[in-house]
């Protein structure tokens, strides 16, 4: 079963399906409309793949610049919490992976970011400021430029 089929009707599902195929530019709108259905369904449980729910939740953010900003956050999301360590380590990570390390950590484990920083560590804000100047460098303005955005984004609905 696809996640469509999983949010709408059969009958839905089917108007859905040739539409998507004849109008290639209502893509966008589609990816949106869909995220809009996940969020209107929070206590309805989901077993499509986890990468499709986080793209179209993430391109329901209303501040993203492009698809493309949208779909590189759902996939570091994806990736990141995969992990067996998701927090950020300055010793350990560099380049990219600090980056996705400090965003993904600062949109879903902020209180743990917290405790660390009483136990003498950097301050989350000394995070935020390394994972946007590297997301700069590595070419992804846009979420550099958004950073916090979508940290309150994520935040807010995943945790």
């Amino acid at each position: 079963m696809s996640l469509i089929e999983e949010l709408y009707s059969s009958k839905a599902v089917d108007l859905i399906k040739d539409l998507y195929k004849e109008d290639y530019s209502a893509r966008e709108s589609f990816f949106k409309a869909f995220g809009d259905k996940i969020l209107q369904s929070r206590d309805k449980i989901l077993l499509s793949k986890p990468l499709d729910i986080f793209l179209f939740i993430c391109s329901t953010a209303q501040f993203a610049s492009s698809m493309e900003e949208t779909n590189q956050v759902a996939i570091i999301i994806y990736k990141r919490m995969q992990e067996k360590t998701p927090l950020p380590y300055i010793l350990d990570d560099r380049g990219m992976d600090l980056a996705e390390k400090c965003f993904v950590s600062l949109s879903f484990f902020y209180p743990a970011l917290i405790r660390r920083w009483k136990k003498g560590g950097p301050h989350p804000d000394f995070y935020r400021g390394y994972s946007k100047r590297l997301f700069e460098m590595g070419g992804y303005s846009e979420i550099a430029l958004h950073h916090e955005l979508w940290e309150n984004f994520l935040g807010e609905f995943f945790v």
